[in-house]
């Protein structure tokens, strides 16, 4: 790892998640139709950019995870190593919870993508780039640039945006 290459964060909330059955506890809430539409563009915004994280971490909630799993699917049509892991500790986290989780990982993977749920991920992207974000919606993408050599070094203000985008941005 080259001390000159920066390390980058991509935070990706869930897509749109279905509230048809109000007896279904929170973290099983499945993606609805919207959802699941929004994520082909999404994903191909994400190759567009040419993202190409080293680890693709997701929360457990079935919401997040339907979510990675659309994107990890196709980003490993180019990296076919590419790993998913569950976390269950990205679920209802505060976003110092997801600094943590953040901080553990190994230096080896210069480019991280992690699957969340608000209000955690948010707070998380206030927190990294000290700016205020209006919103942060479902779908949603903020690609940061972090000041750090290290992921134990990530802290309060040491990113800045590259690109931030979500489905309606480019709706009328």
């Amino acid at each position: 790892m080259k001390a000159s290459t920066p390390f980058h964060l991509t935070l990706i909330r869930h897509a749109k998640s279905s509230w048809d059955t109000p007896n279904t506890a929170d973290y099983y809430r499945p993606l609805n139709t919207r959802g699941y539409n929004n994520l082909p563009e999404m994903t191909e915004r994400i190759i567009q950019r040419n993202l190409r994280p080293s680890l693709c971490i997701t929360s457990g909630a079935t919401r997040a995870q339907a979510t990675a799993k659309a994107v990890h699917r196709e980003l490993r049509q180019a990296q076919p190593d590419l790993s998913l892991v569950l976390e269950d500790d990205l679920y209802e986290a505060t976003p110092e919870a997801l600094l943590r989780v953040i901080q553990r990982q190994d230096n080896q993977h210069e480019h991280l993508m992690l699957f969340g749920h608000n209000p955690g991920m948010h707070q998380l992207i206030e927190l990294l780039t000290a700016e205020t974000l209006t919103k942060f919606p479902t779908c949603g993408i903020m690609h940061l640039s972090l000041t750090v050599s290290q992921w134990s070094s990530v802290c309060s203000a040491s990113g800045s945006v590259l690109w931030f985008d979500y489905p309606k941005l480019h709706k009328g």
